[in-house]
């Protein structure tokens, strides 16, 4: 079910925000309106997307068109925690595709592992600093010293240390990055792909691109690796599931 259209943020790659715009979220009212109209008639799980899932609410509240609940962040809440909240009183599971990494917060870990599909999808695109900062993007994959964990640096504050977190799914979607792969250990690489030019945005005019026949190398590494890191973590899970 999509919550929102467009995007606010001006990643150096993507031509997302020309053709779609900035952000426009959906009302709440609307959202639970349909979302109630899909339980009735027998729907057991709701998956939220947008561009900017995270997001949400963001630009009503700024608008002034938020309502009640689209304004609970004034102390730091986002909208998304308490909609999310809301509807997994109500279905059965309820999942967030498409979660930029600097908005998962503390409190939206705290309540995606509250639900009954505590699974991360997140748009990370790339490992170096560097890089993500040419791609215009928040975040790096260094491993953090004091925690040992290499998505500890994704956030700001460390509650991947503190929470169950390393014992849930995380899907992540990388323009390839083939040394972060190797120790990393997510469960799945939902999407690895190889850098695709757009006209009209700031990396289209960058100098010096990679090669394509070595960019479809590094594809076929980076797939191959996490093949094999997958194939362990689900065999983990069956053997796990069969000594319950």
């Amino acid at each position: 079910m999509k919550i929102a259209e467009g995007c606010d943020r001006r990643c150096g790659f993507c031509a997302i925000p020309t053709f779609r715009g900035d952000q426009r979220s959906r009302s709440t009212s609307e959202i639970l309106g349909e979302a109630r109209d899909l339980v009735a008639g027998g729907v057991r799980e709701i998956v939220l997307i947008a561009q900017d899932l995270a997001s949400w609410g963001h630009d009503r509240r700024r608008a002034g068109r938020g309502e009640a609940l689209e304004v609970l962040d004034e102390g730091g809440t986002q909208p998304l925690i308490e909609l999310t909240k809301i509807l997994a009183s109500e279905v059965d599971r309820v999942r967030l595709l498409y979660l930029y990494p600097s908005g998962l917060t503390e409190g939206l870990i705290e309540t995606i592992l509250a639900t009954k599909v505590p699974y991360f999808d997140l748009s990370l695109q790339h490992a170096s600093r560097p890089l993500l900062r040419g791609m215009r993007r928040w975040g790096d994959g260094r491993v953090s010293s004091s925690a040992s964990r290499p998505f500890a640096r994704w956030n700001p504050t460390p509650p991947f240390v503190r929470h169950s977190f390393w014992d849930t799914p995380v899907r992540a979607k990388m323009i390839s990055a083939r040394c972060w792969s190797s120790s990393s250990r997510r469960s799945w690489t939902g999407g690895i792909f190889t850098f695709s030019s757009e006209v009209g945005t700031y990396a289209n005019d960058l100098d010096a691109p990679v090669a394509h026949e070595l960019a479809l190398e590094r594809l076929r590494e980076v797939s191959e690796l996490q093949d094999a890191i997958t194939a362990r973590k689900r065999d983990a899970l069956v053997a796990r599931a069969k000594s319950c």
